[in-house]
């Protein structure tokens, strides 16, 4: 197969008969087209090596979830999840949200102040089937055990984000939910 791509793009390449009747204009063009096409294949193969050499984004917020899991549970009893924060977005692994709560997470932004500091605005939340509340904004430190300043307080309700891990660009963040009192 390689060997065929490769007699195909010499097959391509004009003769040394056909290069010396070219003219100036004529060879340029057919060099320019050769290093377009390098061009193009070479960042075929980057993106390529880049996809699948990535970190897998998902799956190192789950692993931290699962790692997480009993701890969170015992301080957020009445909901929790996990997501991750990277290059601006959320990154939420599917399976990882609880029943009690739906989140819409199109509707939340997240923006980095500085190197050490997330502002985060919280997806509009249905709690419990009876709660709604989105779009406040808060900030938290980029580093492990960070807790977000009180977010939003409505009777019992009140949402706290805690940083529980960092890989590279990946902030690991809990969004948890207190017991009710």
């Amino acid at each position: 197969m390689q060997s065929r791509l490769i007699n195909f793009i010499v097959s391509l390449w004009p003769s040394r008969k056909q290069w010396q009747s070219w003219k100036l204009p004529s060879k340029l063009t057919a060099i320019g087209v050769l290093i377009g096409l390098l061009a193009v294949l070479l960042n075929i193969v980057v993106s390529v090596v880049n996809h699948f050499s990535g970190p897998d984004v998902a799956d190192i917020v789950r692993t931290v979830a699962e790692e997480y899991k009993a701890e969170l549970s015992k301080k957020y009893p009445t909901a929790h999840t996990v997501f991750g924060v990277y290059q601006g977005g959320f990154a939420v692994p599917k399976g990882q949200m609880p029943e009690n709560l739906e989140v819409e997470w199109s509707t939340g932004r997240v923006r980095s102040t500085d190197n050490n500091m997330l502002m985060v605005t919280l997806p509009d939340m249905i709690l419990n089937g009876k709660l709604f509340v989105g779009r406040n904004t808060t900030n938290v430190a980029k580093r492990i055990g960070a807790k977000s300043r009180p977010i939003i307080r409505i009777g019992w309700f009140n949402p706290i984000l805690e940083v529980i891990g960092i890989h590279d660009e990946l902030v690991v963040v809990a969004l948890g939910f207190p017991e009710e009192s």
